[in-house]
């Protein structure tokens, strides 16, 4: 019986320490090109269990985890022999087969550990630093970007909307277990060189990766989740409710919910667009993100307020596919709400800065020569010489920072261990257009408690004289 375990793993070592061959290279990307369903063998088994960890499946997709990563269907339905492949050996036990259509000028390289396929994710992700939490797997290129902080954020937020969608015991429990994967990248060329895209962040359907150059990268985030929620997914979602959902819960990268919320209450409310300008998927995809997304954002808010999650996927559902067929999608107007509830819904918005002509509701906490803040139940009201950093502890003792930057025309409040964008005033996008008070050499303004940590307490202020 010992024999045989000993046989056993020398077998399994020698079969993880295989190489490519030129022939087993011919025959990877023949399989390709035919979609055989074998194409499994030639992939890494940590790979495939990556890919389905979290039990997401696109419909009318054989191979998940080639999402992204296959080659082109044209260059399938033509089948010729029009292209080239190379085999380069790599450092260590690792390879690479560049694939090249000549018709198509279209180029692909696929990574290989052991003679196995794995992403480029995997590849270039080696040597990165590896922390775990309640629900994320970190890998990190460089740490000096990344802190606890990051973490508790992050994990505080999974918490939040696992709550807000309904989530079951036995579903939080798996992503307990499996993980989030979140890929933190220094610049977008780094991004670039793992996933193929030029971005500041992506959501990888493939392996239900997140791969940012933003700490708390919410928006790509809630993308995974709502997947996640509903397992068995179309693969293509009309860009109102994709976008405006993601917008919604997740703000957009380096900025959090309520600023672009904020901003699409002023487009709304000035008619720079207005949501039903988004309801064409053509449409939403010619308008500039910094206006769409704002827009179908607080739309899509205002929509879950008024109807409920339920309720609210069910539309979601109804407006995605297996397939991207239709260049010109149509939302319904009669599958939205009456456009008078909308109009109240934007009335009722609330700023999250606001310029008061009285103090006096407010009882004065913290008192220097650079800052003086008050509060009452609902904001703190300060008033400030300078760029300064504000420094709040909570219940547990944990210090949380906040970076005001203000002029006559902004005010922008940061998040300083996350570096993401909390509130913002800016004097162009405010509909009563006027410049920040200025009393007796003071910036003076109040803002909404909810957007710092709950039951803080100041502790100092200190002058920052370079911005984040």
């Amino acid at each position: 019986m010992r024999l045989c375990i000993i046989l056993f793993i020398i077998i399994q070592g020698l079969s993880y320490s295989q190489r490519l061959t030129k022939q087993t290279a011919e025959d990877f990307v023949d399989n390709l090109l035919s979609n055989n369903s074998e194409i499994t063998k030639y992939v890494h088994p940590e790979e495939l269990t990556r890919s389905s960890r979290l039990g997401i499946n696109y419909y009318g997709i054989k191979n998940k985890f080639l999402i992204s990563y296959d080659i082109d269907e044209r260059i399938k339905y033509e089948k010729n022999k029009n292209y080239k492949i190379k085999l380069i050996d790599l450092e260590k036990d690792y390879q690479k087969i560049e694939f090249f259509a000549i018709n198509e000028s279209h180029k692909i390289n696929y990574y290989f550990k052991n003679g196995f396929l794995i992403t480029p994710i995997f590849y270039y992700s080696q040597g990165w630093k590896f922390v775990q939490s309640k629900y994320f797997t970190f890998y990190i290129s460089d740490t000096s970007k990344f802190n606890k902080h990051t973490i508790k954020k992050l994990d505080n937020f999974i918490d939040s909307v696992l709550n807000k969608l309904y989530f079951t015991k036995e579903e939080i429990e798996l992503l307990e277990k499996e993980k989030i994967f979140y890929f933190l990248c220094k610049d977008e060329e780094e991004i670039e060189k793992l996933t193929g895209f030029r971005t500041r962040g992506i959501y990888i359907l493939a392996y239900d990766y997140v791969v940012s150059i933003f700490n708390t990268h919410y928006h790509e985030i809630i993308h995974l989740l709502v997947n996640y929620k509903f397992k068995d997914v179309n693969i293509y979602t009309h860009p109102f409710f994709q976008e405006g959902l993601a917008v919604a819960f997740g703000g957009r990268g380096g900025t959090e919910p309520q600023v672009i919320l904020e901003l699409g209450v002023f487009i709304e409310k000035t008619s720079i667009i207005s949501y039903k300008d988004l309801l064409s998927s053509s449409d939403f995809k010619n308008i500039d993100a910094s206006i769409s997304y704002p827009t179908s954002g607080i739309y899509n808010y205002f929509l879950i307020q008024e109807i409920g999650i339920e309720k609210y996927f069910n539309l979601y559902k109804k407006y995605s596919m297996s397939s991207n067929l239709n260049e010109n999608w149509l939302v319904d107007k009669s599958d939205l709400p009456e456009k008078n509830l909308y109009l109240e819904f934007l009335e009722e918005q609330e700023d999250l800065i606001n310029f008061l002509e009285s103090k006096e509701n407010f009882a004065q906490i913290f008192t220097n020569d650079i800052c003086t803040i008050s509060e009452n139940n609902a904001s703190y009201y300060f008033e400030l010489k300078d760029t300064l950093v504000i420094d709040f502890f909570d219940d547990k003792g944990e210090i949380n920072k906040y970076n005001f930057l203000v002029n006559q025309d902004e005010i922008s409040i940061y998040d300083f261990q996350t570096h993401n964008l909390i509130a913002k005033y800016a004097r162009g996008f405010s509909l009563s257009n006027v410049s920040v008070p200025n009393i007796n050499g003071f910036w003076s303004f109040a803002v909404s408690k909810h957007i710092f940590v709950k039951n803080s307490r100041v502790r100092n202020v200190f002058l920052l004289k370079n911005n984040i």
